[in-house]
Parts: structure tokens; C-alpha cells; sequence
């Protein structure tokens, strides 16, 4: 299934396009209207429960036994009404005297349950700078992260979209720096800088032209569109295609979520999209599934071996789509480096079948693949 196809399937649950009202930023108007927006979202499908095959999964069995409560920290965007409930209950067949207590915040509180001592695993979107060097500076060690699933409607992929008519058939990587990205003097790793990655004003793109395009096009400036640098899915693009430099492009045009006069959500995505499908010079990359406009089209991505990947479904799941992410689980080591063996069998159990199976009834994350899980199973594994 393409994401076009998809899309279109799912205009009924797009946020509040950007010119039926007036929009206004005040903060907690937005925060009003966003609460609104995820209950909305709730028991929503965006992909058919049960699609995927996961006999090749590997089924849980479990090392240790496992009593008393394990604490969860997690993002409120974390799957659907019932789906956590579900996924307790498949763990408690295997440990029944187990329970899960959940605290569920915001995507950025997640992360506090680790940083007091209060909760046993943060679940949530990728850690930010912020978020990492507060936990080392807390614990003077790196936090263990596992990827649990993929994201779908929930830490979605990525898009590069551009008006209908520009006729640019895929786009690099290093093209994409080259267009949204800047001089530089190096790049963040983490909470680590590395100068390795510096580049010069050369490798600047600025016009359409410098990516082979021909006629008019050739001197027409490339508009480039963001999310605001603030939001947390710009650090992302930053991380995934700017070498996680944080000098932009001089012209990138920042979108903020916004609610309209009467209390609707305005996503970022949908204001780029719209404002997209005005402009013919522009570039955006969002979530194709909070954005959507009839006169925009998504490029695939071209890969070093010359492969072009769209951004299907399938091509998400098994992350070969590279402008994907995971929802992340986050746990504290002790000091000797070791998990505690309620976590580590929690962990575990979401690398199973039995608990990928709970993500694809709920359908607002995608199921890991085999070869995922087996990548995660070894972070786990190495400390045995």
C-alpha cells in the first residue's frame, strides 16, 4: 500500500485545515486543541487491524520470572484505548503476579520517570539533546534504548514533498542536507559533537537547477519548508539528514502547530502541505498523515546504491524508507550495568510475537520485522 493511497483514504481525519479559520499560537489555547485532537485520533485504524503475517517473529519465552510492578512512563500518543490494557495481559499469561502501572504525560514527560527514580521504563519519540545530557548528567551513563516499534501515526515517517508540477522524479540524502541544511562546522552524535562532519557553503543547493532540472526551473530558488526548530521533529530531521548540525538553510520557512478561533487543531503538516501546494518553488518534509493537499506529491528517496524508496508502508516497516522512526522504550542501567530482571523481561516480551501482535491490532504504530527485533535483542542481550 502506497502512502498516497492510504492518505486519501484518511482525509476524514486530517486536522483542521489552515484556511477554514483564523489561527491563533497562544500556547495553551494549542494545548486545548491538541487534547481535543489526540481524543479524536483514539480508536482510529490507519492500516488494516491484523495485516501483517508475524508467524516469522520469534515467540516470547521467558528467562526469568517476574513479580510485583513494573512502572511505565509513556507518551499519551502511546497506541489506542485498550491497547496497553491488552498488552499487560498477554504479559501476565507468562507472569501472572506481574502488573504494569502507567503514568502517561506528554512525549517530552516520559522521560522524568527515569530522571527521578519513579519509573522503571520510559516510553516515547526519540530522546532529545536535552533529554539525553540530562540523563547522564543524573546518572553519568547512557540510558539503554531499544527501538519497540515502528511509527506509522505515531512518530511517523517522513515525507519530502514538493508541488505536482515540479517535475524532480527522487532526491539524495545529501541532496536533502545540500537543500535544507547549511555550513557547518560539525554535527552532533548524542550529546557528542564531531567536527568530522563539517562541510562547506559549496554544498549548498539553492535553486532547482542544482538538482539537474532544466528550463524555467533551472534559476527558480528552492523555497524550503519545516517544522519550527523548537518543535521536536526538526532535531529529528536534523539528526537523521543534517549530521545533526543545527545551522538550517537562511530561507527555511518554519510552520508552528497552531488551533483555529473556534478550537481546532492546525497541524504543522497540513499548513506546509497547503501552503505547498501554492507554491511551486517549495520543498516541505512532514507526516504524511496529518498533511494532505491535491496539488503536492511525495518524492521517493533516492539510496547510494540507486535504489528509489517511497515512502509504502512496507518500506517503513522494514526502515529500508530511511526518513523513519521508532517508538523508543528507555531504560536505567544500575551501576554495574545491568537491567533489573523485571525490566529486562518486560523488554524482552516487546521484542516477541506475542506482544507485536498487540501493534498490529492497534494499527497507530507498525510491528517490527524479524530482522528488527533481532537487531534490539542483541542491546538486551549484551548485558547478560
Amino acid at each position: 500500500m502506497r502512502i498516497a493511497a492510504l492518505v486519501l483514504a484518511l482525509l476524514a481525519i486530517v486536522p483542521a485545515a489552515a484556511q477554514d479559520a483564523p489561527v491563533v499560537r497562544d500556547a495553551l489555547k494549542v494545548q486545548k486543541a491538541r487534547a481535543a485532537f489526540v481524543a479524536e485520533q483514539q480508536a482510529k485504524h490507519f492500516y488494516k487491524p491484523g495485516q501483517f503475517d508475524l508467524r516469522d517473529l520469534p515467540a516470547y519465552r521467558p528467562e526469568a520470572k517476574v513479580s510485583g510492578a513494573i512502572r511505565i512512563w509513556a507518551s499519551d500518543l502511546w497506541g489506542n484505548p485498550g491497547f496497553q490494557q491488552r498488552l499487560e495481559a498477554a504479559f501476565r499469561k507468562f507472569h501472572p503476579k506481574a502488573r504494569f502501572v502507567y503514568t502517561g504525560i506528554s512525549p517530552s514527560g516520559a522521560f522524568a520517570g527515569l530522571l527521578t527514580g519513579q519509573g522503571d521504563v520510559a516510553i516515547a519519540r526519540r530522546m532529545t539533546w536535552v533529554d539525553l545530557l540530562s540523563f547522564q548528567r543524573r546518572f553519568n551513563r547512557d540510558p539503554l534504548e531499544i527501538a519497540g516499534m515502528t511509527g506509522w501515526s505515531v512518530d511517523p515517517p517522513f515525507v519530502i514533498a514538493v508541488h505536482k508540477d515540479n517535475p524532480l522524479a527522487s532526491v539524495t540524502l545529501a541532496q536533502l542536507d545540500g537543500v535544507f541544511g547549511a555550513e557547518r562546522s560539525g554535527g552532533w552524535h548524542g550529546t557528542s559533537w564531531d567536527p568530522s562532519v563539517a562541510r562547506g557553503p559549496g554544498k549548498n543547493i539553492r535553486t532547482w537547477g542544482q538538482l539537474g532540472l532544466t528550463g524555467d526551473w533551472a534559476a527558480m530558488p528552492i523555497d524550503p519548508y519545516g517544522y519550527n526548530l523548537q518543535y521536536l521533529f526538526a532535531p529529528r530531521f536534523s539528526t537523521d539528514v543534517l549530521k545533526g548540525s543545527g545551522q538550517w538553510n537562511e530561507h527555511l520557512r518554519q510552520f508552528t502547530i497552531s488551533a483555529t478561533g473556534d478550537g481546532k487543531l492546525v497541524s504543522v503538516d497540513q499548513q506546509m502541505a497547503e501552503a505547498l501546494g501554492r507554491n511551486r518553488a517549495a520543498i516541505a518534509y512532514f507526516a504524511p498523515l496529518r498533511g494532505i493537499d491535491p496539488n503536492t506529491r511525495a518524492m521517493p528517496i533516492r539510496l547510494a546504491d540507486g535504489r528509489t524508496i517511497a515512502a509504502s508502508i512496507d518500506a517503513v516497516r522494514d526502515h529500508s524508507y530511511p526518513l523513519t522512526d521508532n517508538m523508543w522504550f528507555y531504560a536505567n542501567r544500575g551501576a554495574d550495568g545491568k537491567l533489573p530482571p523485571g525490566v529486562r523481561e518486560f523488554l524482552r516480551f516487546i521484542l516477541s510475537r506475542e506482544a507485536q501482535e498487540e501493534v498490529n491490532r492497534d494499527t497507530t504504530m507498525l510491528p517490527l520485522t524479524a530482522a528488527l527485533i533481532a537487531a534490539e535483542r542483541r542491546k538486551i542481550d549484551s548485558d547478560k
